[in-house]
């Protein structure tokens, strides 16, 4: 199901056609950085997982209760800092839309925040965080 659900995000994302890269992700912002990638990208990574109530039976399959991806969102903008921060806001807003209440295994994805992760040089990171809540 975590396979799946990585990819169904970053289908959504290239239906957006405003990403010159998208893939998976597993690492940290400044391993990111130094990965050479077209920009503006996006990079889909899971964030948390819980796990519901202990299996009634022995051999039963735990329950997801709910889910957090982080669909991280990298652009670069020499220009000046505003451009580049416009640049980016349009980014999170069209993914942020995109993701939202789409439907995800048996849950909805919904965007809980983004949150800025890195900026130097003209390059933007942000994080924009995604819950998938089970239906119970």
């Amino acid at each position: 199901m975590l396979v799946e659900t990585q990819e169904a995000i970053i289908q959504a994302l290239t239906e957006l056609n405003v990403f010159r890269h998208l893939d998976g992700w597993q690492g940290n912002i400044e391993e990111l950085i130094k990965v050479p990638t077209k920009l503006p990208s996006a990079h889909v990574a899971l964030g948390e997982i819980i796990y519901g109530e202990e299996p009634a039976a022995i051999g039963s399959k735990l329950s997801l209760d709910d889910m957090v991806w982080n669909v991280i969102i990298t652009a670069s903008n020499v220009r000046d800092r505003k451009s580049g921060a416009v640049e980016c806001y349009s980014l999170i807003e069209s993914s942020a839309d995109k993701l939202k209440m789409m439907k995800i295994a048996d849950g909805w994805l919904w965007p809980e925040g983004a949150k800025l992760l890195y900026a130097k040089n003209g390059l933007s990171v942000y994080g924009l965080s995604l819950r998938i809540e089970t239906e119970q």
